[in-house]
């Protein structure tokens, strides 16, 4: 008795593979990017930092995607992004636009609930391959958590996520102030091919 449990098991996870290897696939991913910048103070009793404000960016990336079985999923990612912050002061001046350009990796664990919306989880580590003037105490290596949702209308999909970083992205020269990336996405994705 027990081992026939045991080949009804084998053959449910065998057939739940073979339907997951039909169903590998690679997307496109693009859209805007809202960074919206956490800054921490060392010292509460300094005033005077300037206006740290939302700034729009974007992304795009290239995902694949491996159904494990018909409920879950995995996916991993290959990106570039803009992010960054305005800096403003209290006289209403034109802000100053600061970009920090990544090119991040992020591999995903999820869930498929149905055949055309998907949600992931997982971490993502970003490498600043180019910034404008800023801070000269950025730091190379972004580490943070992601969330995303996609749903998918035959090959184009709309999607949306999260991103918290857990490690500081930049500091002041006087190491007084330290910024902390928080991102939303929003955009498209088109299924290239499916394998």
């Amino acid at each position: 008795m027990r081992y026939s449990f045991l080949a009804i098991v084998l053959i449910m996870f065998s057939s739940s593979q073979l339907r997951a290897q039909k169903e590998n696939s690679f997307t496109i991913r693009a859209g805007y990017l809202h960074s919206s910048t956490h800054v921490e103070i060392a010292n509460s009793l300094l005033i005077g930092i300037a206006l740290v404000k939302a700034k729009p960016g974007f992304y795009i990336g290239l995902a694949y995607e491996h159904l494990l079985s018909t409920l879950l999923t995995s996916q991993i990612e290959l990106n570039f992004q803009q992010k960054g912050q305005r800096l403003g002061n209290y006289a209403g001046d034109m802000p100053i636009n600061l970009n920090y350009n990544y090119i991040g990796l992020t591999p995903t664990i999820g869930i498929q609930p149905m055949s055309n919306l998907s949600f992931w989880v997982g971490p993502e580590v970003n490498l600043l391959v180019g910034k404008s003037s800023s801070w000269p105490h950025s730091n190379s290596i972004e580490v943070g958590l992601v969330g995303r949702v996609r749903y998918q209308f035959r090959r184009m999909g709309i999607t949306g996520g999260y991103f918290k970083g857990l490690t500081v992205h930049d500091r002041s020269t006087t190491k007084t102030y330290a910024f902390t990336n928080r991102n939303w996405q929003v955009g498209l994705s088109y299924l290239i091919s499916k394998l």
